[in-house]
């Protein structure tokens, strides 16, 4: 939390316990962190995972309401926590303490961005898409001879229209990322990733 308030960085902190069900950890934490609003929410924090089993300060002062989650903002001070305790992934309690602790770090809301972002995502997946049929249009069309030369030629041109495209929505993803002031992907050394990337 400390080298993240030193980057101007929002933190979170998801502290579990290994010594309760493994499997219900897992299955907890799958159908928390995969969720989309979260995953994309998570974008402007660093997050860390500390086991309350292996620190005994945490153990003391979290142990009975493990799963529990601090937000920090900016200043490295918690803004807002949860518990979920009995494992019970409550992906909006989570969202809420995020959207607290991120008030004014940014030029977007956070909400906003998960929306926006989402747009994004979508966006990006339809071009994908049209490179994919393209690319096999174009490998279908080579293998045709020179009789396909000029649809060959359309469908190249087709292809830079949508190089073009993909240009401007990693620019928008950009401009989205710097609103929310989303760190670089780093890790610290020790550091566990919480949340799956979209």
């Amino acid at each position: 939390m400390r080298e993240a308030a030193k980057k101007g960085q929002l933190s979170l902190l998801y502290i579990y316990d290994s010594g309760d069900d493994a499997k219900r950890i897992a299955t907890f934490e799958e159908t928390l962190f995969k969720n989309e609003s979260l995953a994309l929410a998570l974008k402007p924090y660093r997050c860390l995972k500390l086991d309350a089993a292996r620190d005994s300060i945490a153990k003391e002062r979290f142990g009975r309401a493990v799963p529990y989650f601090i937000a920090f903002d900016v200043k490295g001070e918690a803004a807002a926590d949860v518990s979920l305790r009995g494992y019970k992934s409550s992906t909006k309690s989570v969202l809420n303490i995020l959207v607290k602790a991120s008030r004014g770090h940014g030029k977007m809301p956070l909400m906003t961005f998960v929306k926006n972002y989402r747009t994004f995502l979508n966006d990006l997946d339809k071009l994908e898409d049209r490179k994919e049929t393209l690319a096999k249009k174009k490998a279908r069309l080579e293998q045709a001879g020179p009789r396909a030369r000029s649809k060959l030629r359309e469908v190249e041109k087709e292809a830079e229209a949508v190089a073009a495209d993909e240009a401007k929505l990693l620019a928008t993803e950009k401009r989205l990322l710097e609103a929310v002031k989303a760190p670089p992907a780093t890790r610290t050394a020790g550091a566990v990733a919480v949340a799956a990337k979209p």
